[in-house]
């Protein structure tokens, strides 16, 4: 793990130690599993490249910037690029991220502002939901009821809960409180 600023790079530090995976820095000895780069910019993350393990670019690479600008699309040269994210984004999506680098997907649109690509959700992905399921999924995490769901989603109640029932089943727990957690990790 490299970056240009120690606060970030603690805090992702300790993303990836809460995932249970330990982090070593650009200078350690054995090669890692991923590459994660944190950078304020397109051009420091290219700078940091070179500083990190360069001789191993086939290591799936993790960018995570502050901003995103046209030069963000010269970093699909950066070593074995598999995802690009703002730093803005929530823990577990950072987490997921990495996760899903880690087991061979790549995700490179992420939403860093007005007229970015969105990105497809990366719990969405790993849980096999769809776009309905994941919104809905994200809402009972916050624990809201399913009126409140149905009113936030312009759906029915009873609609939400037919959502309710197929993320029980998709994801394997027994209710709620359940999915909430199986999202989570």
């Amino acid at each position: 793990m490299i970056g240009d600023n120690p606060l970030r790079l603690h805090a992702v530090s300790y993303i990836v130690k809460d995932m249970g995976w330990q982090v070593q820095g650009a200078d350690d000895a054995l090669p890692p599993d991923i590459k994660i780069i944190t950078a304020a910019d397109a051009a420091s993350a290219a700078r940091l490249d070179g500083k990190g393990p360069k001789a191993l670019p086939n290591i799936p690479t993790v960018v995570i910037l502050d901003s995103l600008s046209a030069a963000a699309q010269g970093l699909t040269n950066l070593g074995a690029l598999r995802a690009l994210i703002s730093s803005d984004q929530s823990e577990e999506m950072i987490a997921s991220v990495i996760r899903l680098v880690s087991n061979g997907h790549r995700i490179i649109s992420c939403d860093f502002g007005q007229g970015a690509p969105k990105a497809r959700d990366p719990i969405r992905v790993e849980k096999g939901l769809t776009r309905r399921e994941s919104e809905i999924a994200r809402e009972v995490t916050r624990g809201r009821s399913n009126k409140e769901i149905g009113r936030i989603l312009g759906i029915s109640p009873n609609t939400v809960e037919v959502h309710v029932s197929s993320l029980i089943r998709k994801l394997g727990v027994r209710n709620r409180t359940q999915v909430a957690t199986a999202v989570r990790v």
